[in-house]
């Protein structure tokens, strides 16, 4: 599913760093993506738990000052398990991929992100 203007993917984005995420946003809005995102874990669960219409897919940093995406990924998997969460690292060190996989993600990309990765893994999870 690609998304157009009149039928846009609403995409939820979480990484505490501003930079990468205010670039994530404009880079997924500038391709008809509709983006929500968040600071922190708190901020982001909320969201979840009040939305009326949940996220197409989860973009998520591995590392947050105030949680572990792993954890965080695999509660989303648990509590919504329709919805495809991508985890995403700037420090991937040993089996991080094998620990996204076991704790649901549907993906795992390497920071800084390259965006032909973003977009495929957004597009295939979205249609899985």
């Amino acid at each position: 599913m690609t998304p157009t203007p009149d039928r846009p993917i609403k995409i939820f984005v979480l990484d505490d760093d501003a930079g990468v995420r205010d670039s994530m946003q404009i880079l997924l809005e500038t391709d008809n993506y509709r983006v929500k995102a968040f600071e922190n874990v708190a901020k982001f669960m909320r969201a979840l738990e009040e939305t009326c219409c949940l996220p197409a897919c989860v973009v998520l940093d591995v590392h947050l000052p105030d949680g572990d995406g792993r954890i965080t990924c695999a509660r989303i998997r648990a509590d919504w398990p329709d919805v495809p969460v991508i985890l995403m690292s700037g420090k991937n060190v040993g089996g991080l991929g094998a620990e996204a996989a076991a704790a649901g993600a549907f993906a795992f990309l390497d920071k800084p992100i390259d965006q032909n990765e973003l977009f495929a893994a957004i597009a295939r999870a979205v249609t899985a």
